[in-house]
């Protein structure tokens, strides 16, 4: 599931330290960005979370091969998404700069103007965070 969140850091008894449930690197997810009102936009992405030392220290945004009728367009919900600017100009947390503050996805909120590339960016981060996550735990 993706509800990879803070509340996955507990306190290490021997040290009073919190323990990560993320195991360190990069890790990768790839989805598509669909318009699901409209169909009227649809382009893929890749998502980069880096960990390090056990937080969510990095994460970066590229387009896939496939970038839809408009990719110009999509160039402005990406970006929307990823520094928090909406429509209305107002600048509010970014979905990368919440999931590095919360140290995971959940209670992260999407960016008006950019929801379904915001929702789609949530996800993907989810994934990459599991894929850390399990990697622990089969480390553990």
């Amino acid at each position: 599931s993706s509800d990879v969140c803070s509340s996955d850091l507990t306190e290490d008894p021997g040290t009073d330290e919190p323990v990560s449930a993320y195991a360190d690197g990069t890790f990768t997810a790839s989805g598509w960005v669909i318009d699901s009102q409209y169909a009227i936009f649809e382009y893929e992405i890749n998502v980069n979370v880096t960990v390090s030392n056990g937080l969510i220290t990095d994460i970066s945004v590229s387009f896939g091969e496939d970038r839809s009728e408009d990719p110009e367009e999509n160039d402005y919900y990406i970006e929307y998404a990823l520094s928090g600017r909406t429509k209305s100009g107002k600048f509010l947390p970014g979905v990368p700069e919440q999931v590095k503050e919360k140290q995971g996805i959940q209670g992260v909120d999407t960016v008006s103007g950019a929801t379904y590339t915001s929702r789609t960016l949530i996800q993907l981060i989810g994934e990459a965070l599991e894929a850390s996550a399990s990697l622990k735990g089969s480390n553990a």
